[in-house]
C-alpha cells in the first residue's frame, strides 16, 4: 500500500471514530432523564452592575453539570443549573432564597457573592434544610453560631483584609498606606480591619477617603478628586483600594489616570475577570486595561500558575467550552457543584436499586446525601482535591483556604513572587528558629510558612526519537525521546532554584553554569541550555487523542513547596514566543508533528 493510500485509510478510520464516538455521546446526553433532573440552584448578580460576576459564577456551575450528563448524568438523571438573580443585595437574596426553598426539587445551592447578600439568606436556607456553598468572601460567622447546612469554600471578608495588610507590612515592607472605602457598614469595618493590624507594627494609616458605592457616576468625579489630593500633598506609600469589581475599576483607572504612581492593593473582587472587564469599559476606546492594572497586588482563593493538574484541566476544558480563560469565581462555581454532584453520586450511585428506582429518589434524600458528603471532608487527611486545592471543612461548614497573593502582570493573573502557606503538619516546632530565619511569619494569629516563588520558563529547541543499538538492528526507544531545551529562573533572594531534579530524566542532569545571567533591581535572571533524554507520559496534563506528552517534570533537590515554588514566567514565555530567531522544535528524524502543549510548563 502507498503511503498516499495509507494516509486516506488513517483518515477514514479517524473521521468514523469521531462519528461513532459524537453519536455515543449524543445517545448518552439525549437518553437522559430530563423531566426528574438533579436541580442545582446558582444565585447571585445575574444583572446590573455586577452581571460580569453572576456570568462567572454560572458559567463554573454548567461545565460541571455539562461534564456530568456527558458521563450519563446521576443513575440517568440529567443535572441541570437553575439561575437566580439577587441583585446583589440583602432584600433581594431574601427574595431569592425564598423562591428558591419553594422551587420543586433544588438539591443545594451556589452563591451569593456579596457578604451581605449571603448573611441574609442563609437562615433561609438552613431552616428549609438546603445545603448552600458559598464561593465568595462572605462576612465572619457569629459568635455560636452552628449551621447544619452551609459550607464555606472562600475566606472571610475580615481574614481576608488582615491578612493583605500583613503582607503589605511584612512582605512588600510599606510602613505607609493610605484607603480608599466604601461608607457603608462593610467597607468602615475593612478599613478599620486593615488600620488596626498595621497599628499592631507600630504604623498606622494615614489617610482614609470614603466614597458612595451606589453612585458609579459620581465615584469616578470622587476618585479623581483624591488623585489630585494625592498629587498636591506628594503622598507617598501605597494604596488600598477597598469595594466591588464596579466600584474598585473606577477608582484605580482615575488614579491612574491622575498620574498616581503610588502601589495598589486590593481584596479579591479585584482579583476577577468582572474587574478587568469593568477597567477596559471605563477607559477610552483604544486605551488597554492593562495600562492600568499592571502592578496590582490582590487577594485570591486560587493562583492558576501555582495550581495542581486538576485546575490546569479545569481552565483548558473552560476556554474549550466557553472561549476565555476562568477566573477564581468560575473555579470556585465549579468545584461546588461538582461536590454536590459527588455527593449525591456516593449516595444513590452507590445503591443496590436499579436506574428506575433511583430516578424516584426524593430531594430530601439528595439534599441530605450531599450535606452528609461535605460534611465527611472535615480534615486534611480527608480532603478532596478540586480545581482550588485540597478540599476539607473546618466545624459546621468552616471556610480552610487559605488568602494568597496575585499580582497583575498587565491584564493577567500571576502569583506574587511571596507566598504566605499555613503550617498544618502536627508535630513541627521551633518556629521561633524559624522566624528569626525568615522561613516563618505570624500572621492572623498562626505561623505560617514563607515561600519563595521562581518564575520558570522553559523554551523548547528540539525534539528526537532515542535509538538504541541492538545487536544489528538499530530500534527505536518508544518509551522516551531525547530533548534540546533552555531553562530559566527568575527569582528574588539569595538561594540556588536551579538546584533541581528532573524527575523523568533516564540519567542525572545538573545545572551547573548558566547559559545566561541578568540582574532587575533586586530580581535575579539565570537560564541554563539543557540536553537530555526523558521518559514519556510524565504528567497527567490532557492531551489530544493519539498524540504522546512528552517533556520533563522537575523540583528543588533540598527544598520543600512549603519554602520554594515553580511557577510559569508568563511574561518570560510571551518574550520567547515573540522572538524572531527561535529555533524549531520540529525535526525531521522523529517523522511527527510536535507541539507545545497547552500547559506545557
Amino acid at each position: 500500500m502507498t503511503k498516499r493510500n495509507m494516509f486516506i485509510v488513517i483518515l477514514l478510520l479517524m473521521a468514523g471514530t469521531s462519528a461513532i464516538f459524537s453519536l455515543l455521546t449524543r445517545v448518552t446526553v439525549l437518553d437522559l432523564n430530563y423531566s426528574n433532573p438533579v436541580r442545582i440552584a446558582v444565585v447571585g448578580p445575574l444583572e446590573g452592575a455586577d452581571a460580569e460576576t453572576g456570568a462567572a459564577l454560572l458559567r463554573g456551575a454548567q461545565l460541571a453539570a455539562e461534564q456530568a450528563n456527558g458521563s450519563g448524568g446521576i443513575r440517568g438523571r440529567a443535572v441541570v443549573v437553575e439561575r437566580f438573580d439577587d441583585s446583589n443585595t440583602a432584600d433581594g437574596a431574601i427574595a431569592a432564597a425564598r423562591t428558591i426553598s419553594e422551587t420543586e426539587g433544588i438539591t443545594a445551592v451556589i452563591g451569593h457573592w456579596s457578604p451581605e447578600a449571603t448573611a441574609a439568606a442563609a437562615p433561609i436556607y438552613e431552616a428549609a434544610g438546603i445545603p448552600l456553598l458559598t464561593t465568595a468572601p462572605a462576612a465572619a460567622r457569629a459568635e455560636g453560631a452552628v449551621p447544619e447546612w452551609q459550607f464555606r469554600t472562600v475566606y472571610d471578608d475580615l481574614e481576608q483584609t488582615r491578612f493583605l495588610a500583613n503582607y503589605l507590612r511584612n512582605v512588600i515592607g510599606q510602613e505607609t498606606v493610605s484607603i480608599i472605602h466604601a461608607n457603608t457598614e462593610r467597607g468602615r469595618a475593612l478599613a478599620d480591619a486593615f488600620d488596626k493590624t498595621y497599628r499592631r507594627f507600630g504604623t498606622k494609616v494615614l489617610n482614609f477617603w470614603a466614597y458612595d458605592p451606589s453612585d458609579l457616576d459620581g465615584l469616578t468625579r470622587r476618585a479623581e478628586a483624591i488623585a489630585q489630593e494625592m498629587r498636591d500633598k506628594k503622598l507617598t506609600g501605597h494604596v488600598f483600594v477597598q469595594g466591588d469589581a464596579p466600584q474598585a475599576a473606577r477608582i484605580v483607572t482615575a488614579l491612574r489616570q491622575g498620574r498616581v504612581r503610588n502601589g495598589i492593593v486590593g481584596l479579591s473582587d479585584m482579583a476577577t475577570g468582572a474587574f478587568v472587564s469593568e477597567v477596559q469599559a471605563v477607559l477610552p476606546a483604544g486605551e488597554p486595561a492593562a495600562s492600568i492594572t499592571n502592578g496590582i497586588f490582590v487577594t485570591t482563593p486560587l493562583l492558576f500558575d501555582t495550581a495542581t493538574e486538576v485546575a490546569q484541566n479545569f481552565r483548558t476544558d473552560h476556554i474549550g467550552e466557553y472561549g476565555i480563560a476562568p477566573d477564581w469565581t468560575a473555579a470556585f462555581s465549579y468545584d461546588a457543584a461538582r461536590l454536590a454532584i459527588d455527593g449525591i453520586i456516593a449516595d444513590i450511585g452507590k445503591s443496590t436499586a436499579d436506574d428506575e428506582e433511583a430516578q424516584l429518589v426524593g430531594v430530601d434524600v439528595l439534599r441530605k446525601a450531599i450535606r452528609d458528603y461535605l460534611t465527611g471532608y472535615d480534615h486534611p487527611e480527608r480532603a478532596k482535591r478540586v480545581v482550588g486545592g485540597e478540599r476539607y471543612f473546618g466545624p459546621h461548614g468552616a471556610n480552610t483556604t487559605s488568602v494568597q497573593i496575585g499580582l497583575y502582570n498587565g491584564a493577567s493573573m500571576i502569583s506574587a513572587l511571596t507566598q504566605l502557606q499555613p503550617i498544618l503538619e502536627r508535630g513541627v516546632t521551633g518556629f521561633l528558629d524559624l522566624v528569626q530565619q525568615g522561613k516563618v511569619l505570624y500572621v492572623n494569629d498562626r505561623f505560617m510558612y514563607r515561600t519563595n516563588v521562581v518564575y520558570t520558563g522553559v523554551q523548547l529547541l528540539n525534539v528526537e526519537k532515542v535509538l538504541e543499538q541492538q545487536g544489528e538492528d538499530t530500534v527505536v526507544l518508544e518509551d522516551r525521546f531525547k530533548i534540546d531545551f533552555l531553562i530559566w529562573f527568575r527569582y528574588r533572594g539569595d538561594f540556588q532554584p536551579q538546584d533541581v531534579v528532573f524527575l523523568n530524566a533516564v540519567e542525572p542532569i545538573t545545572l551547573s553554569e548558566p547559559d545566561k545571567t541578568g540582574v532587575d533591581g533586586d530580581l535575579k535572571y539565570e537560564s541554563y541550555r539543557v540536553s537530555g533524554t526523558f521518559k514519556l507520559e510524565f504528567s497527567d496534563i490532557k492531551h489530544a487523542y493519539g498524540t504522546l506528552l512528552t517533556g520533563l517534570g522537575f523540583h528543588h533537590r533540598l527544598l520543600s513547596r512549603n519554602n520554594l515554588m515553580y511557577v510559569t514566567d508568563v511574561l518570560g514565555m510571551g518574550l520567547v514566543k515573540s522572538r524572531n530567531d527561535a529555533p524549531s522544535a520540529a525535526n525531521a528524524a522523529t517523522d511527527a508533528n510536535i507541539e507545545e502543549a497547552e500547559g506545557w510548563l
